[in-house]
């Protein structure tokens, strides 16, 4: 951490940009399986928002459906928090996942980026600035 003045900046340490969508996630550790929606995704791993806990250290064998195609990486849990409404936000980072399944999370995480791009390019154009 820096400190400039009174304020304190953190060190970024996230390799990968993140993208902030909502998507339906699977996973299964031994015989247990759950299902949750991901706040935010990168190459990298994901925040995930779940009902309760999950311990930190755990690993997960992840079933991932990004639009038509499905991946499978194997994630670790590294942080849980409490969030609202007596829900949970988890990070998990990609631990393993095949050069076909990182291909597929390239594609889909590149059309993301072009579509939020879009989206912002309607909404400046919807949004005029006042006074010019």
């Amino acid at each position: 951490m820096q400190e400039i003045g009174t304020i304190l900046l953190a060190r970024e340490r996230r390799k990968h940009p993140r993208f902030e969508l909502a998507h339906p996630l699977a996973y299964r550790w031994d015989m247990a399986k759950a299902i949750f929606r991901t706040v935010d995704l990168s190459m990298g791993g994901m925040r995930v928002h779940t009902n309760g806990p999950m311990a930190v250290g755990e690993r997960l064998n992840l079933i991932m459906l990004l639009q038509y195609e499905v991946i499978k990486p194997r994630g670790k849990v590294v942080w849980s928090n409490p969030s609202s409404n007596r829900k949970y936000d988890s990070g998990i980072s990609f631990e393993t996942i095949s050069h076909q399944c990182l291909q597929r999370l390239t594609r889909f995480l590149k059309e993301t980026a072009l579509r939020n791009k879009r989206a912002q390019g309607r909404k400046r154009s919807t949004n005029p600035v006042k006074g010019v």
